[in-house]
C-alpha cells in the first residue's frame, strides 16, 4: 500500500529510540532479514547483505517464504504470518534469561527493562513454537546468534511487519532487540546519518482543522511534537461516503492507482463515484485514471528535476543525488511544477513564489548552501554529504525520548491505553490457526516481483513476458487438501471478497498460508482486503495475516 510506507517504522523507532535509525548492513557481523525480500524489492540492499555474508557475517532470515536469501541463510525461521511479536518476545526471553543482553547499556541507557523482561517470560521457546510454527531450538539458536555477534542489524521489510494488528509493536520489537543487545549508534548496528538541511515547505499554520484520524490515531499524526502532516488514508473512503467529520467533494490523485493498490479499493472506487470532481495525474490511463473527470499528463523521470536525499534515511548511505531533466514531451509537467502552478491559479501565489521546480528546490536547499547548479556540475550527478553518526547518544548525553533513554516500556503508549511493552495478539480474524472452519487458511498479500512496482510496468513487453500472469503461492500439502492443482485456477475468498488466480504449488511457503501478489487489475489482491484499521495504535490495515479459504475454480 503506497500511502503509508515506512510511517509505522518511523513512529515505532521514535517511540523507542527517540529518532529513526537504520541498519548498518555493510559492517554487521550478523544480519537478520525480517519480513523482507530485497532481491525482489531492493536489489542494492540484497547486494550489500551478500557482501556482508561474503565477509563472514552470519545471516538469519525470518519469513514464511523461502526467499533467495533464506536459501543462503545460516538460519531460516519460517514464521506463520501474524505471529512476529510472539517470535520477537521469544528471542528476547532467551537473550534475557541467558544473560546475553548488554547489561551496561541496558542499565545506563534504557527504561522499562523489568517490564519487558516480565512480558518476555510469558514466551519461552516451546510456547513460541506453538504460536509461530518455528521450532523451539531455532528460536534459541537465532537468539544466541544475534546477541552474541560482535555487531548485529535487523533489515526490516517495508510493510511486512506493520500490516498486522500488532504492527506498531512489531516494529518496536525490532528497535528493542537492537537496543538490549547494545547495537545502537555503533558500527554494524542501528545508526543515523547526517541529513540535508532544508527550508520547510509545509505550512501547518494555514491548515484548517486536523488531518483525518488525528483524534483516533494521534501517534500517526504526531509523536512528541514531531508532526507528520498527513491524515490516515484508511479513513478516506468512509469520510467521502459519510461526509463525517466533513464533506469531501473533490480530489486530486497523483502518482497513485488506489483502486488497484489500496486496501478495499472497490470501496474507494465507490467513494470516487460520489465526488463532484476527480482529477488524476499519471503517465498512463490506469483504472483509477479512467474514473477521472480530468486526466493530467505527468512527466516521466526523464522530464523532471528532482533531488533524491533518502539514501541516508533508508540505507545509512549519506548521499545527495540529482535527477536531471533530459527533455520535454508535449504538455507533461513534473509534480512539483504542477502544484506550484495550481497554487498560483487558485490565488495563493504568495505561498508559491517560485517560477518553477528548480527555483523551489534551490529555496529548499538554502540552509545547506547547495544549489541545483552545483548538483548539475557534479559529473556523477550526486555527492556524499556528512557521515554516519556513531555514539551520538553519548555525545548528547542521552536519547531524544522524554526519559532521555531508550524506552523499552513506553509510557506514551500506556497513557493512550495501549501495551507499554510488546505483547502478542492474534489477528481479530483468527484467534488461532484453524479456529474458523469457514476460513481456515492464512492469507498474506503484497509479495513483490522484481519486474513490477505496485501496479506499474505490466505494459512493458519485456517485463510482461518474464512474469505474464498473477500466481498465488500455496504449499502442496495445503493444495492437496483443497483439491488445487499446480497451474490450475484457484478461487480465493476472504470475508471481504473473492478473486480467481492461477495456483503455484511450492514447498517454499509455510503450509496453511496463501500468498497473493498485488497490483494485478484482473485479479486484485485488494478485492480480498478492506480498509479496517486493524492496528489500534496507527490505524494500519491487516494485509499480511487475514483469514481465507480456497477451492478449485
Amino acid at each position: 500500500m503506497e500511502s503509508i510506507c515506512f510511517r509505522c517504522q518511523i513512529i515505532a523507532r521514535i517511540l523507542t529510540l527517540g529518532t529513526y535509525e537504520v541498519p548498518d548492513v555493510t559492517n554487521a557481523a550478523c544480519v537478520a532479514v525480517w519480513g523482507n525480500n530485497p532481491d525482489a524489492s531492493a536489489p542494492p540492499v540484497a547486494k550489500r547483505i551478500r557482501e556482508a555474508v561474503n565477509k563472514g557475517a552470519k545471516l538469519i532470515v525470518i519469513d514464511p517464504r523461502v526467499t533467495e536469501l533464506a536459501e543462503r541463510a545460516d538460519l531460516h525461521l519460517a514464521v506463520r504470518p501474524g505471529t512476529d511479536t510472539a517470535l520477537a518476545l521469544g528471542l528476547m526471553q532467551v537473550i534475557i534469561s541467558e544473560g546475553l543482553y548488554d547489561r551496561e547499556f541496558v542499565k545506563r541507557w534504557t527504561v522499562g527493562f523489568e517490564e519487558l523482561a516480565a512480558s518476555a517470560r510469558d514466551y519461552p521457546p516451546e510456547r513460541v513454537a506453538e504460536i509461530t510454527g518455528v521450532p523451539a531450538e531455532s528460536v534459541v539458536a537465532a537468539a544466541r546468534m544475534f546477541a552474541q555477534a560482535e555487531s548485529a542489524s535487523i533489515v526490516q521489510g517495508t510493510n511486512a511487519l506493520d500490516q498486522h494488528t500488532t504492527g506498531l509493536q512489531n516494529s518496536r520489537c525490532v528497535a528493542i532487540l537492537q537496543a538490549i543487545t547494545g547495537n545502537i549508534d555503533r558500527t554494524g548496528g542501528f545508526v543515523s546519518t547526517s541529513k540535508v538541511k532544508l527550508n520547510p515547505i509545509r505550512m501547518p499554520e494555514l491548515m484548517q482543522g486536523e488531518p483525518l484520524g488525528a483524534d483516533k490515531y494521534p501517534l500517526f499524526n504526531e509523536v512528541w511534537g514531531r508532526n507528520f502532516g498527513e491524515g490516515q488514508s484508511m479513513l478516506l473512503a468512509e469520510t467521502i461516503l459519510e461526509e463525517d467529520p466533513y464533506p469531501i467533494k473533490a480530489m486530486i490523485v497523483a502518482a497513485s492507482n488506489p483502486i488497484i493498490t489500496w486496501p478495499g479499493g472497490r470501496k474507494l472506487e465507490k467513494a470516487m463515484d460520489a465526488l463532484d470532481f476527480l482529477a488524476v495525474m499519471d503517465l498512463f490511463m490506469t483504472p483509477t485514471a479512467e474514473k477521472a473527470d480530468l486526466f493530467l499528463p505527468a512527466a516521466t523521470f526523464l522530464e523532471r528535476v528532482e533531488l533524491c536525499d533518502y539514501y541516508g534515511t533508508l540505507q545509512a548511505v549519506p548521499y545527495l543525488a540529482l535527477r536531471r531533466r533530459l527533455f520535454q514531451v508535449g504538455e507533461a509537467k513534473s509534480d512539483l511544477d504542477f502544484w506550484i502552478e495550481l497554487g498560483k491559479r487558485m490565488g495563493y501565489g504568495e505561498h508559491f513564489p517560485w517560477a518553477d521546480s528548480v527555483e523551489a528546490l534551490d529555496y529548499a536547499l538554502e540552509p545547506s548552501a547547495i544549489t541545483i547548479a552545483d548538483m548539475e556540475a557534479e559529473p556523477e550527478g550526486g555527492r556524499p554529504f556528512g557521515a554516519v553518526r556513531l555514539g551520538l547518544y553519548e555525545k548528547k548525553g542521552g536519547f531524544a525520548a522524554p526519559s532521555g533513554k531508550v524506552e523499552l516500556f513506553s509510557q506514551t503508549l500506556a497513557d493512550l491505553g495501549h501495551d507499554g511493552v510488546p505483547r502478542h495478539r492474534e489477528s481479530p480474524e483468527r484467534d488461532a490457526v484453524g479456529s474458523d472452519p469457514e476460513y481456515p487458511l492464512v492469507l498474506t498479500t503484497g509479495a513483490r516481483a522484481l519486474h513490477y512496482l505496485h501496479s506499474q510496468f505490466r505494459d512493458i513487453d519485456r517485463l510482461a513476458r518474464r512474469n505474464p500472469e498473477a500466481r498465488a503461492e500455496i504449499h502442496p500439502e495445503t493444495a492437496t487438501t483443497f483439491g488445487i492443482s499446480d497451474g490450475g485456477m484457484m478461487e480465493i475468498a476472504s470475508r471481504q471478497g473473492t478473486i480467481v488466480m492461477k495456483a503455484r504449488l511450492t514447498d517454499q511457503i509455510v503450509p496453511g498460508v496463501v500468498s497473493v501478489p498485488h497490483g494485478w487489475g484482473d485479479a486484485s489482491a485488494n478485492d480480498l482486503t478492506d480498509d479496517y484499521q486493524g492496528d489500534p495504535i496507527t490505524g494500519y490495515p491487516i494485509l499480511k495475516s487475514k483469514a481465507c479459504r480456497v477451492r478449485a475454480a
